[in-house]
């Protein structure tokens, strides 16, 4: 396994260093589902609403459907590019899942659809988020508050060395 294992409606769910998401059945542990990507998954994975965001190395977000019975098990809903590869976990923030390349900045996606709605080049990591602002640490290490509907910056927390 490269992810940590997720348990969610009696199915287990994890990457494997085949570059494949495998989803098994918690009870007769039989496989249901795998799913290769074009490259490594080696980020956590996150879930909601009966939909898995898995990271890839081959610059990707993906959105799986795992529950949802008007798609097929293992369809993808989406496939968001980021440019660089991924090897951290997205987040998934209401009806918004976001999403940090390698060498940084933070995609902001919607859930549904993976519509980019911004991008903000300077964040390098997600410290934590409310309803209304997400939480980033820049490339100097300081905070910046940003506005999740515009990714406007609202403010900067500066940190000391």
């Amino acid at each position: 396994m490269t992810t940590p294992p997720i348990s969610t409606q009696g199915r287990v769910l994890f990457a494997s260093l085949d570059r494949s998401l495998y989803v098994v059945d918690a009870d007769s542990r039989s496989q249901l589902m795998q799913f290769e990507t074009d490259g490594a998954v080696s980020a956590p994975m996150a879930y909601a609403d009966g939909y898995l965001y898995m990271a890839s190395e081959d610059f990707s977000l993906y959105c799986i459907n795992i529950n949802d019975v008007n798609m097929k098990l293992g369809a993808v809903r989406w496939q968001a590019r980021t440019g660089l590869p991924v090897r951290t976990a997205p987040h998934v923030i209401g009806q918004h899942v976001m999403v940090m390349p390698m060498r940084g900045g933070m995609h902001y996606l919607t859930a549904a659809t993976g519509e980019q709605v911004w991008w903000r080049p300077e964040i390098t990591g997600l410290v934590s988020a409310s309803l209304d602002v997400i939480y980033g640490s820049d490339k100097s290490g300081n905070v910046m508050l940003i506005d999740q509907v515009d990714g406007a910056p609202l403010g900067v927390i500066p940190l000391p060395d």
